[in-house]
């Protein structure tokens, strides 16, 4: 896979973590967390940070960035600590077993 196909798979899986982690705030789970959103803290490569903020104040309570990180992975990414990195080898392994629409 050439790199710009890598930056184009990795932009549509950050894409759809955004709108995931979206739902994810806006349901039952999280709904006393009002005024609640992502600021990218980072990007390098094909990796990228996440900062979240509740009331303009920065929350780092770790389950809220695992559960984004086991959703990442679950794409073929790898999650480090509000680390989000593009795995060219899990993402294959992942588009093989027929998961990609």
């Amino acid at each position: 896979m050439r790199l710009s196909e890598q930056k184009s798979d990795f932009l549509w899986m950050v894409t759809d973590l955004l709108l995931w982690a979206r739902n994810l705030f806006n349901g039952d789970q999280y709904s006393h967390m009002k005024n609640i959103f992502l600021i990218i803290d980072k990007v390098e490569d094909l990796a990228i940070s996440f900062l979240i903020y509740k009331d303009e104040k920065p929350i780092c309570q770790a389950p809220l960035y695992a559960t984004m990180g086991d959703y990442w992975e679950s794409m073929g990414g790898v999650y480090n600590d509000r680390r989000f990195e593009y795995d060219k080898e899990k993402r294959k392994k992942w588009k093989e077993e027929g998961e990609l629409l």
